[in-house]
């Protein structure tokens, strides 16, 4: 996962409810201890709303306001041979600090993740794949190499949006085709790679899809991610090199870390690679040898446009 950022350059994100912009978002790879990697992600937005996006239990705690700030602060850490070990994250909503605290680490072929919501504690234990790596699934990766069409895998996903005692879910990941996306003007081949949610009785098959991502054919560079909430839709558009890096700084060299500070963040969902395999760990006969995690998984929208594939 770390794999896909260049270490001290940050990667950001506008972010847009609908046709709102609501806030922005932020990834940076920095070192560690004794070889480790740290990737720090945040994520600020201002002027949501709140039953759409956060679960019943979760309102409870901040009051049922009609809108909210929502601050979130992600670390993922990894060893000296880029296998994810352990998270730690925090999720401010409002004046209300520390909503929701998880902290996670990697317990052989378990998951250990300790959650704290309120004056409530859980602590579930997550099967995880051999090599598995944790990621925000609702949090744009940099990169996604080694896309081709029918490629599919399966991810272990962690949502804060999701009830805190079941903040982890299995979903199926695929790649569905190649469109061209157009952005400022400038029109860029793209895979199309989708998230769909696990099958549950009653649940029509399309209401499954959770996130679609647009991921350029010629070097895996992630362009957008949807992520689809409720009726809603929480896009994220790649900012270029000066801007991400005015945003990166702004967001993750200020004084979130002794309170997540002022204004909106959301940081959350993760992803565990398992079977399937994903495109940065497997290989197949299309590409031999083992394939490192170059990049990430990206992420989510809506239906696209026309039948030609324009957005």
């Amino acid at each position: 996962m770390a794999a896909g950022f260049e270490p001290g350059v940050p990667v950001a994100w506008k972010v847009s409810w609908g046709d709102r912009e609501v806030g922005f978002a932020a990834s940076k790879r920095t070192p560690g201890v004794l070889g480790t990697t740290n990737l720090e992600n945040r994520v600020i937005l201002e002027d949501v709303p709140l039953l759409d996006l956060v679960p019943a239990l979760m309102r409870r705690v901040v009051g049922d306001i009609g809108s909210m700030k929502f601050d979130a602060r992600t670390t993922f850490e990894f060893d000296s041979l880029d296998n994810f070990s352990k998270f730690r994250s925090r999720v401010k909503i409002n004046e209300v600090s520390s909503v929701l605290e998880l902290d996670g680490k990697v317990n052989g072929a378990f998951l250990d993740v300790n959650v704290k919501f309120g004056d409530a504690t859980f602590e579930p234990k997550i099967p995880l794949a051999s090599q598995a790596v944790l990621s925000e699934a609702l949090f744009p990766d940099a990169k996604l190499p080694y896309l081709y069409v029918g490629r599919r895998w399966s991810e272990e996903i962690y949502n804060p949006f999701h009830a805190p005692n079941a903040p982890i879910e299995t979903v199926d990941v695929e790649v569905t085709g190649i469109e061209t996306l157009s952005i400022d003007g400038e029109n860029h081949r793209v895979m199309r790679v989708e998230f769909f949610g696990p099958p549950a009785p009653g649940v029509p098959e399309d209401a499954r899809l959770q996130a679609i991502a647009w991921v350029r054919q010629s070097d895996g560079v992630v362009l957008r991610q949807d992520v689809l909430i409720s009726t809603s839709r929480l896009r994220f558009d790649r900012l270029p090199e000066k801007e991400a890096l005015e945003q990166g700084n702004r967001l993750l060299n200020d004084s979130g870390r002794r309170g997540h500070g002022r204004g909106r963040r959301w940081s959350g969902p993760w992803g565990a690679r398992r079977e399937g395999v994903p495109p940065w760990q497997a290989s197949d006969e299309r590409h031999e040898g083992e394939w490192r995690r170059e990049g990430e998984r990206p992420r989510p929208e809506l239906p696209a446009g026309d039948s030609d594939g324009q957005l």
